[in-house]
């Protein structure tokens, strides 16, 4: 196989995770492994996070710890976590020690809650306010944080981290003058705990008005949101309705369509000896 031909096979993974996740997963598990070690970490993680965490984690078991590690960092923290809870106890610990600190202080946050709890599933990322700064303050550390809004909402808490409300950015961007931000937020009772369990909390009132929903420990403290899109994919994954993959020998949907292509890309019979020189190539072009 060419270089050209691997730079195409890396593209595909680079361009369409999704669809390569479930094209690998019909393919045998020791070829996809073999092939998947001769790829940057920053192109296989996106993969995998769209992987069945079951399937993902018998990757990671056949990989060596720092390349497994590698993988795991480069995927979102929650996909990371719902890939290791499948892993054996002791490979968990030696992955999760050869992580970043702050990566693995993500990933033992969400492993300390079951799979099917609302704490494994929230987005710990967020933007807070504090209940005592200003709108022009609020401003002002908006443009110095890399924490995200999740629907153009901003939480506020008191110095203990209790919710106390909520507001839109347009209401801080609206503001002529400089006001307290608990004179222009919401009042925040749609909460859930983190604790609780996604079937419990698919019907709560919240979600008729509302995308996504803060999370609070039992101190009441703000530790996160909860979309909507993520209840669902949890309650999918819990309760088992995720498609299982149909076996190396698929011939229908996209393994028709992608599957003898993706084959050849990936050169199955021949081996990976000019994968090297591919990625080098496709480093330069990004």
């Amino acid at each position: 196989m060419t270089a050209n031909s691997n730079i195409l096979a890396l593209t595909f993974l680079q361009s369409r995770p999704e669809k390569a996740a479930e094209i690998l997963e019909q393919m045998d598990l020791q070829i996809v492994t073999n092939f998947l070690r001769e790829v940057p970490h920053t192109i296989v993680g996106p993969v995998m996070a769209f992987m069945l965490p079951q399937y993902a984690a018998r990757i990671v078991s056949l990989l060596d710890k720092d390349t497994a590690a590698s993988f795991l960092s480069a995927m979102n923290g929650r996909k990371a976590a719902s890939v290791l809870r499948y892993t054996e106890k002791k490979m968990r610990k030696a992955l999760m020690a050869k992580l970043p600190t702050k990566a693995g202080n993500l990933l033992g946050l969400f492993l300390g809650f079951a799979e099917d709890m609302v704490g494994a599933w929230m987005i710990p990322d967020i933007m807070l306010l504090p209940d005592d700064c200003t709108s022009r303050e609020a401003m002002q550390r908006f443009k110095n944080t890399d924490q995200h809004t999740h629907g153009g909402i901003v939480y506020v808490v008191n110095r203990d981290a209790q919710i106390q409300g909520s507001l839109h950015v347009s209401a801080l961007l609206r503001q002529s003058t400089d006001v307290p931000v608990s004179a222009i937020m919401q009042e925040e009772n749609a909460t859930v705990s983190a604790r609780a369990t996604l079937s419990s909390v698919q019907d709560h009132k919240g979600w008729e008005t509302k995308n996504t929903l803060p999370v609070v420990n039992k101190e009441k403290q703000l530790i996160g949101v909860l979309r909507h899109t993520d209840l669902h994919q949890g309650l999918q994954q819990v309760l088992g309705h995720i498609k299982q993959p149909s076996g190396s020998d698929a011939v229908t949907g996209l393994w028709e369509v992608y599957g003898t292509a993706l084959l050849a890309l990936f050169d199955v019979a021949g081996g990976f000896g000019t994968f090297d020189k591919a990625k080098n190539k496709q480093e330069k072009l990004l």
